[in-house]
């Protein structure tokens, strides 16, 4: 891995603080002036589906770019995220594989939001993909937990390339036996809306 992604990693999680902050705080925060209609990162456009707002995650490294994309009730309660990333990467020969490079660096972000990830629920190594030019998609879900919550999460994870160009889009959900699927059903649903609407 080039020493510029070592640098890059801790500017990127420095700069997903604000993202923790607003997971941990139970006091509703206004997001009406961060929103755009689409989601836009480099070589991808991404639409949030009908119920999710999107908000561009701010990185000072040209590497990086992404959005969250969050959905919550009636009393502005989160009921689920979407985290579409995009990182430039260059390996050699001696690096670890992008997919994995991609899964620790959203880990790591991750447990600054306070969520712990578990064991893996299922896996699938060929994946496909819309939009013209991706390739390689993979898909990962492992069980997960919030910190100070004890309703059952999961974290469903997608990759995929495009050259130097490694994506990943992230769903975070209330599990599948929280209250007899109703958010687990629509978030996964919704996820699947969001990948194809992937676009170059």
């Amino acid at each position: 891995m080039k020493a510029h992604s070592v640098v890059f990693f801790s500017t990127f999680l420095l700069n997903f603080l604000w993202v923790s902050t607003v997971i941990a705080d139970e006091d509703f925060i206004d997001f009406s002036d961060k929103t755009t209609a689409t989601c836009v990162v480099k070589g991808l456009t991404a639409k949030p589906p009908p119920g999710w707002f999107n908000v561009p995650i701010e990185s000072e490294d040209d590497a990086l770019t992404g959005c969250q994309m969050m959905r919550t009730g009636r009393e502005e309660e989160l009921l689920g995220i979407l985290r579409v990333l995009s990182v430039q990467l260059e390996q050699d020969e001696d690096s670890p594989p992008w997919y994995a490079v991609m899964l620790a660096l959203e880990q790591q972000i991750l447990a600054q939001m306070g969520y712990t990830l578990g064991d893996v629920l299922w896996r699938k190594d060929n994946v496909p993909i819309s939009g013209e030019g991706f390739e390689n998609a993979r898909a990962l879900g492992l069980a997960a937990s919030i910190e100070g919550n004890d309703v059952p999460q999961e974290a469903h994870f997608l990759v995929f390339e495009h050259g130097t160009q490694k994506f990943l889009i992230t769903l975070l959900t209330p599990a599948r036996d929280v209250d007899e699927g109703t958010y687990y059903q629509r978030n996964t649903d919704d996820f699947g809306v969001l990948i194809r609407t992937l676009n170059r």
